[in-house]
């Protein structure tokens, strides 16, 4: 039996995978940490209201973890940089250190593969072992190129963990928002503004 530690468990992809991990039975309890309340209850989750920028190895050694899960992250821009930076790294950070006390078998960092970097040059399919070169300036990517960094330490300073790490694409659709959803849903420039000879006028 297996206790999971899941951050971010109150967002978009922590709801839904709680609900396939709470139906496996080879899962004892989920450890579900987030600044948010879960809004469902089930017999084998515990949720705790967290903040990833303080540190939770105390929670992840009394309820035992054998597993964990990052999802805190944040995704869309904000107006404090300083703030989405504490949340992003420091987070990460703090995520570790829980599951290096917590002696953590397996643990899962979900990243993005904008830490490619969008350039001319790449090929069709990006293979995994790709240079991260990213795009300097864009703080998301900035924060997963760290976040990888700090993973792939853990990773060697710990050879006895299962260290996922997973790169998936931005994903939009019609019930989606984040800021990739919206630049492909605004109206274009030729929409919002009228050309006149001096320039652009709304």
């Amino acid at each position: 039996m297996t206790v999971v530690a899941i951050t971010g468990a109150s967002g978009y992809i922590g709801q839904r995978l709680i609900r396939i991990l709470a139906e496996a039975p080879e899962i004892e309890r989920i450890l579900a940490l987030d600044i948010r309340p879960l809004p469902f209850a089930h017999e084998k989750v515990v949720f705790i209201r967290h903040d990833v920028t303080h540190p939770m190895a105390d929670l992840f050694v009394t309820h035992r973890v054998r597993m964990g899960v990052h999802l805190a992250f944040i995704l869309n821009p904000i107006h404090d940089w300083k703030y989405e930076r504490q949340v992003n790294v420091d987070g990460t950070k703090n995520f570790l250190d829980a599951c290096h006390a917590a002696r953590v078998e397996a643990l899962l960092i979900p990243s993005s593969a904008t830490v490619y970097g969008a350039r001319p040059e790449n090929l069709p399919a990006i293979p995994e072992t790709a240079p991260l070169r990213g795009r300097p300036g864009f703080p998301y990517v900035e924060d997963k190129l760290i976040q990888e960094e700090l993973v792939a330490r853990y990773a060697q300073e710990h050879p006895e963990c299962r260290v996922l790490i997973t790169r998936a694409t931005i994903v939009t659709g019609p019930h989606m928002d984040n800021f990739m959803a919206r630049y492909f849903t605004r109206r274009s420039a030729t929409h919002r503004h009228r050309f006149h000879p001096e320039g652009f006028h709304r």
